[in-house]
């Protein structure tokens, strides 16, 4: 879905980051509710009744991208994260995509905690599993409570 090719590009993309998740609850109120964890596990649900292979999910790149964009600020605001991108490493698997990395000072390179929305997204379909976007935001907050980084 993203390929940015530039810092520019992905900053003018993050800049409209908070309006898209806005959309996104404003287009699908039905998945949101107070508890993020339960919010994320209807996302999963609705994602995979909606979306039953990858091609689907890819041919509706408005959707996708909202909710890339929930999901990311969910976990970015929970987990005190940041969206960066990797555009120095042709040869690393996150060139070009946007990731949201977790812990304050960290920079990608030396990054541990770190949510690439592609792969979990294409993940869950692939497998058929609902639950891997609230099974992550719940590790990802149990082991940095673990390290001390939350």
């Amino acid at each position: 879905m993203y390929k940015f090719t530039s810092q520019k590009g992905f900053a003018e993309w993050r800049g409209q980051v908070g309006n898209k998740a806005q959309q996104f609850i404003e287009k699908f109120d039905q998945l949101i509710v107070s508890n993020a964890e339960q919010t994320l596990l209807n996302i999963g649900e609705w994602l995979l009744k909606t979306y039953p292979k990858m091609d689907d999910l890819e041919g509706d790149p408005e959707t996708w991208d909202l909710m890339v964009c929930f999901v990311g600020e969910t976990y970015r605001r929970r987990l005190k994260g940041e969206w960066v991108l990797e555009c120095k490493d042709k040869k690393s698997m996150y060139y070009g995509l946007p990731v949201v990395i977790f812990g304050e000072g960290i920079v990608f390179e030396e990054m541990q905690y770190f949510y690439d929305l592609t792969y979990i997204f294409t993940m869950m379909i692939h497998r058929n599993e609902t639950d891997n976007l609230k099974v992550y935001y719940l590790e990802f907050i149990e082991d940095m409570e673990k390290d001390g980084a939350l």
